[in-house]
């Protein structure tokens, strides 16, 4: 059972769906086993899920990140990026848990590392989706605890890395590189589709 109390209208993050809200916490008749389920609704994906009390640990569920978590957040993404070692499969693999896990100083840690090729045209298509999802998934919970639209959320996280690691004086307009890679994620996403 976890250790964190959620009560109704609570804020939560799950890695699977990223920002979402408590809505009811009830009492349900599962195959004659009665549990206490959190009714959440996530409205960016437009859906409400239940998440038993008992599997809020396994499923990732957790409270919003602080102000102070996001300043050291934003500390990770300033410093320097991490050589990336290994196999790009054995890094996917790591990447996918670190997805799943949802802990935000990881997704940050993954954001920072792999910022290198972001604008990269021969970034493989796994490659750009998995860091997507990462920067969806912090970007959701930034926009939150910030107050501003997700897009913007994201946006703010890519310059961060871009100021960190030398990049935004590469161009005069870095939005538009921001741009180019969701045109170029999405056209990949329609040819594989």
């Amino acid at each position: 059972m976890s250790k964190v109390q959620f009560a109704k209208g609570s804020k939560i993050f799950l890695p699977s769906h990223g920002v979402g809200t408590i809505l009811d916490i009830q009492k349900k008749n599962i195959m004659s086993y009665e549990c206490e389920v959190f009714v959440i609704s996530f409205p960016r994906e437009a859906m409400n899920i239940m998440i038993p009390r008992e599997n809020i640990q396994s499923s990732g569920l957790r409270k919003l990140m602080s102000k102070d978590m996001l300043k050291k957040i934003d500390e990770v993404l300033m410093s320097n990026p991490r050589t990336q070692r290994g196999t790009w499969t054995s890094r996917l693999e790591k990447y996918r848990l670190v997805i799943a896990s949802g802990v935000a100083m990881y997704l940050a840690e993954m954001l920072r590392d792999g910022y290198y090729g972001v604008n990269d045209p021969n970034r493989s298509y796994t490659e750009a989706t998995i860091y997507q999802q990462a920067l969806s998934n912090l970007g959701s919970e930034f926009a939150e605890v910030l107050n501003i639209p997700q897009d913007d959320a994201e946006k703010r996280i890519l310059d961060t890395l871009g100021r960190a690691q030398g990049k935004s004086d590469e161009t005069d307009d870095f939005e538009e590189e921001i741009d180019d890679f969701a045109d170029m994620v999405q056209k990949k996403k329609e040819v594989n589709e």
